[in-house]
């Protein structure tokens, strides 16, 4: 039937709608992207392990399955000679009657729908493109016998090499393989991985103690550092948001891991910093409640932040583990370098806003844009308090080139080693003195800061003062010198004195120049 516009709708020529009858085929080449392809950072696959150890350990805590005497803890074992690496937990442990279902399902955990840090079901397998075998063993409580599953990497990239159009299921069974052993020795609960034959990546980062230790101090659920004085004050301040759990974790020689935050931190090799309060702050969702809390340490703002300290950037958390990098938020900052410049996190706490499968940001929704929005204007705010300080510490700077000018000048006056440029160095020292004056007024200063200038300003005028009146008057050196003839002069002198030479070699250019005015030889 034609349409008023003589068109014949589309529908008219589609059937009805029907469920898909064939098989749906799932390929080997899936194994392929889970381990290794999704994950950029070798490093991230011990992300992925203390993660779930994380979850295990809230789901041990939440059964009461800990005590003074019986805390939680996770311990990494790292063997370079055998290279091997293994990551044990006390946690809730993986039942013997669930174990194989649950560690050969692909992207279904049976975490989805809980409070809980992982979901996904596809983080366990990232270690397995880096290594031979990857053998996970478990124990919950009640079971007589350990759980072993043992996944063969090496007939894994056999098979993704082959031209077999094997399906995953398939795949799974011809290089996964289970059994049972022995209790014996063994917690009444926990989880083990184990990576043996592990590959050389990136300069062997993956059997580098200090490289793990110090990518886990960033992003694993660790407490801070005793010794870092606003720690306690964060973690009493999440704890009114979130569970705020932290786990302890040793790693071989490097012992418990901590935060890397500490009281003092670098600039550069030769400039370091002191953190000297701490703001909170929250960002509201978009029905009435709260998505995200953070806090942010305040200091110096003496530019960007060293990497080697590991806190540098506005960072962000969920369940306390790290989302991507210290530049996950780079793109809020108008200048992203200031973000460098900056220490602090966002927890996300809105299960809206979740983290991408790499966990290396979050998926793109209006509830993250909603987060952006408001973190785009603390990001505004440190921009302009970087810009602040960086107009001060100019400032600053030049009082004390000020300072040490006027103190110089007036020092080569009080030796009266070049009289007859007494008054052009008065007349310098009186300029200077001047400037100072000018800065002491400047509303950019703090009150201490302005106070400080204005002391050395006055102790210097006093001793030009003192100077003046006790040295000995000579008369104009180019008083004889006509008017045109002595601007240029004094224009020339002024441009000698005001320069950055030593004070000694000014006063001798000076000299030399009122020598050749008047006509005498220069020495």
């Amino acid at each position: 039937m034609m349409t008023k516009a003589g068109v014949i709708p589309l529908k008219q020529f589609q059937g009805p709608d029907a469920e898909i009858s064939d098989d749906i085929v799932i390929g080997k080449d899936i194994l392929d992207l889970l381990t290794g392809a999704m994950y950029v950072d070798p490093l991230s696959i011990y992300r992925e392990y203390i993660q779930n150890s994380a979850d295990a350990i809230q789901e041990a805590r939440e059964a009461g399955l800990y005590s003074a005497a019986k805390p939680a803890w996770i311990k990494i074992y790292v063997d370079p000679k055998a290279r091997s690496v293994t990551i044990l937990d006390n946690g809730i442990g993986v039942p013997q009657k669930d174990f194989v279902r649950c560690l050969t399902a692909i992207g279904a955990s049976r975490k989805r729908g809980a409070d809980l840090r992982g979901f996904r079901g596809v983080g366990r397998l990232s270690g397995l493109g880096y290594c031979q075998e990857l053998v996970f063993r478990s124990r919950a409580g009640g079971d007589r016998k350990v759980s072993e599953l043992t996944w063969d990497g090496k007939k894994l990239k056999d098979l993704l090499r082959s031209d077999s159009q094997t399906e995953l299921t398939e795949a799974i069974k011809s290089i996964a393989k289970t059994r049972v052993v022995s209790a014996e020795g063994r917690p009444e609960h926990f989880f083990e991985v184990e990576l043996r034959s592990l590959g050389r990546v990136h300069n062997d980062v993956l059997l580098n103690d200090g490289e793990i230790h110090s990518y886990l101090s960033q992003v694993a659920p660790v407490p801070f550092s005793p010794d870092f004085r606003f720690g306690e004050a964060i973690a009493d301040f999440l704890a009114r948001y979130t569970k705020y759990d932290t786990v302890d974790i040793t790693i071989g020689p490097s012992g418990k891991i901590f935060r890397p935050h500490s009281d003092q931190f670098p600039i550069t090799d030769k400039v370091s910093d002191t953190f000297a309060g701490i703001t909170f702050f929250q960002v509201p969702g978009m029905e009435d409640d709260i998505d995200a809390v953070g806090w942010l340490l305040t200091h110096s703002y003496l530019g960007a932040i060293s990497k080697r300290a590991h806190v540098e950037g506005l960072r962000a958390r969920v369940g306390n583990i790290q989302i991507g990098t210290a530049d996950v938020f780079d793109s809020l900052f108008t200048q992203p370098r200031f973000n460098s410049w900056c220490v602090g996190e966002v927890h996300v706490l809105s299960k809206r806003i979740l983290p991408n499968g790499r966990r290396d940001n979050f998926e793109v929704n209006g509830h993250l844009q909603n987060l952006h929005g408001h973190l785009a204007k603390t990001a505004k705010d440190l921009i302009k308090i970087c810009r602040d300080k960086s107009v001060i510490r100019n400032r600053l700077k030049s009082a004390a080139l000020l300072v040490e000018s006027a103190h110089q000048s007036i020092s080569l006056l009080e030796q009266n080693n070049f009289s007859t440029l007494k008054q052009y160095f008065e007349a310098f020292s009186s300029k200077l003195l001047g400037q100072l004056d000018q800065l002491v007024r400047s509303s950019s200063l703090s009150e201490a800061e302005r106070t400080l200038v204005a002391n050395r300003s006055k102790a210097l005028a006093d001793r030009l003062r003192l100077t003046s009146r006790n040295g000995v008057r000579r008369r104009d050196p180019l008083a004889k010198v006509g008017a045109v003839k002595r601007r240029a002069y004094e224009e020339a002198i002024d441009a000698v004195l005001s320069s950055a030479l030593p004070i000694s070699v000014r006063a001798d250019l000076t000299q030399r120049i009122i020598r050749r005015a008047t006509h005498k030889s220069i020495a």
